[in-house]
């Protein structure tokens, strides 16, 4: 299949993704609200005043659930099948634990032990099938790592979910990002599945974005994070360069793992727990700056697509330019978890 053919299928999928997140989601908000499956604003680090309803999360999780079984199916590849519905196991473990927290509030331990127990599923079965990611040249090492990576990654964008439309629209640039770079390195399936996900968090952005009408929960924030992290675990660049396969990834998820390296830092250096909710990450520290909420997102937005488009340049450049680009990403990086450290986390009303 031609690169152009590629294209235009990715755009379809995307269309249909997106038709499907924005005709649905009133459905599952209508559901959530007749069950009480409610975001009430009862913690001191909630941004909104009033009940939203949960279960946004479903809008996502179907497509992409759907567009999983249709490609590996079809897939000729059957290492690569039996990788993908590996995937599609784990990202509906994700759904299940992720669901009853949304109704029950699930204890932070038992989650993290379900996301764990997920990644190493994913990362178990993709090296089975010869998917594994070398990192150090040490397999039981880099084994560790995958999980981590997956772990991490999966709890940065549920974290970031905390402010309308925030990590919905970062996981829209990031998952297009991927779709590019799946593109360019003729990796259709993972393009697709990209694709997918950047479609119906467009669709459901409409509902999603300030004053927003649902909210992903737990059950759309750990799918969406367990599907990009695995994506780009199992990325691979053009030569397979091991330097490029590691850090164009960690470029285009910059933000993520900004925010949850900013919350981590910042309560260290407090003495806090780190696995309880509070009100330092990235989107309170905007609003205790003075921006609003509509302001904050697209802050937040805007940065994803800017480390994003570094993260393809470099993928695109030649190789001494790229690896400069890769290294001006992560000093931004740094730079950005320093700056953001230094923004105040004061406990005063959060602007509209």
């Amino acid at each position: 299949m031609s690169m152009y053919n590629e294209l235009e299928f990715l755009i379809i999928i995307f269309a249909m993704s997106a038709i499907f997140s924005f005709l649905c989601t009133p459905i599952f908000s209508k559901t959530a609200i007749k069950f009480g499956i409610l975001d009430r604003p009862n913690q001191a680090h909630k941004t909104h005043s009033d009940p939203i309803p949960y279960l946004g999360g479903f809008s996502i999780f179907i497509p992409l659930v759907i567009v999983l079984m249709v490609i590996a199916m079809n897939l000729a590849d059957t290492n690569l099948r039996m990788v993908l519905y590996g995937v599609l196991i784990g990202i509906s473990m994700m759904s299940v634990i992720g669901l009853f927290d949304d109704v029950k509030n699930v204890s932070a331990g038992l989650r993290l032990f379900f996301q764990i127990a997920t990644s190493i599923w994913i990362v178990a079965i993709s090296n089975y099938y010869g998917f594994s990611r070398e990192i150090t040249g040490l397999i039981t090492l880099d084994l560790l790592l995958s999980i981590l990576w997956i772990v991490a990654i999966t709890n940065a964008f549920n974290l970031l979910d905390n402010l309308d439309g925030a990590s919905t629209g970062v996981s829209v640039t990031i998952s297009a990002a991927f779709c590019l770079l799946c593109l360019s390195t003729s990796q259709g399936a993972l393009g697709l599945c990209a694709s997918t996900i950047c479609g119906a968090g467009f669709g459901f952005m409409f509902w999603n974005k300030f004053p927003a009408r649902i909210y992903l929960g737990d059950s759309g924030a750990l799918v969406v994070g367990t599907a990009i992290a695995s994506i780009s675990l199992l990325w691979r660049n053009s030569d397979d360069n091991q330097l490029y396969n590691l850090f164009v990834p960690i470029i285009i998820l910059a933000i993520p793992i900004i925010d949850t390296s900013v919350v981590i830092i910042s309560r260290l250096m407090q003495k806090q727990p780190v696995m309880l909710g509070g009100r330092d990450h990235l989107s309170h520290r905007l609003l205790a700056a003075g921006y609003s909420k509509k302001s904050s997102a697209r802050l937040l937005w805007l940065s994803s697509l800017i480390f994003c488009g570094l993260g393809i340049i470099a993928h695109e450049s030649e190789k001494n330019m790229g690896s400069f680009i890769l290294a001006t990403g992560v000093l931004m990086m740094l730079i950005c978890v320093a700056g953001f450290l230094r923004l105040t986390t004061e406990k005063k009303p959060f602007p509209v």
